[in-house]
């Protein structure tokens, strides 16, 4: 039964091609379809890498202008301070980011320095001088002070001594200065203005190091805080207990400090 059905079928098609002219031209149809659909994606990759090209020509013109900016903050910080590499310091983008050419790892130098960042054009040295002086007043009060000895954090209050040694372990100036501060707006006195790192600065120029530390560190850093917490539940020194090993107790204190982080969110 099978057979005979399956003969039927063979049968029917030899009939069908003896009548129909045009399928032996199939093949051919689908050739076509295949070339249309090979220079249709041809025509989209020259038309992708025309306007990549055009974009690496943007890129490159901004570029120069970012580095004449750049070349311009490095001259006018001087080559008297210590801290000028943590200022300047910057990851440069490749010619074909859709982001900003160059980042600088300190939030109060992008902060400062975005707008010409994203408008080259806008650069002039009059404006740009201000933010050389800005960053000298509060890079100078840091190091003058010494503040990343951290020697403003209390000695006697657990949870700071543990945050005095997590801040000299893990925060030296360069990261620690790449810290997100919180974005908030808040109008303070004299010449704060408004935003956080304006914040950050009018803190350090009144001398309030400990605030300036809490602002950067115990407000969005959730992994620092979270560390930190681990080791004052340890006592600062890592232990072990009979019944647990150290890596169940930091877990542990893991999950609580979670829990209660989630419950005032």
């Amino acid at each position: 039964m099978e057979q005979n059905r399956i003969q039927g079928l063979k049968d029917l098609f030899e009939a069908y091609k003896a009548t129909d002219v045009h399928l032996s031209k199939g093949n051919l149809l689908y050739e076509i379809h295949a070339t249309a659909c090979r220079d249709r994606e041809a025509l989209r990759d020259q038309k992708r890498e025309k306007e990549r090209e055009r974009h690496r020509k943007r890129n490159a013109r901004k570029l120069v202008k970012l580095q004449s900016i750049h070349q311009y903050l490095d001259e006018a910080i001087g080559d008297d301070v210590e801290w000028k590499d943590v200022a300047l310091s910057c990851e440069w983008k490749d010619l074909d980011s859709h982001c900003n050419l160059v980042e600088y790892s300190c939030n109060a130098v992008e902060t400062l320095v975005n707008p010409f960042i994203t408008a080259p054009s806008s650069f002039s040295k009059k404006a740009m001088q201000n933010i050389v002086d800005s960053v000298r007043e509060v890079f100078d009060v840091l190091y003058e002070s010494d503040f990343f000895s951290y020697s403003h954090l209390s000695i006697d209050d657990k949870w700071e001594v543990a945050l005095r040694q997590y801040a000299v372990e893990e925060l030296p100036a360069t990261k620690f200065m790449a810290l997100d501060l919180p974005d908030f707006n808040l109008r303070a006195p004299d010449d704060v203005g408004g935003g956080a790192s304006h914040m950050f600065k009018h803190l350090i120029k009144q001398g309030e190091f400990g605030e300036a530390f809490a602002l950067a560190v115990c407000t969005h850093q959730q992994f620092i805080l979270a560390e930190v917490f681990v080791r004052v539940v340890h006592g600062v020194e890592p232990f072990s207990h009979a019944l647990f090993s150290e890596e169940d107790v930091r877990e542990l204190a893991l999950a609580c400090y979670r829990a209660q982080w989630d419950k005032q969110t």
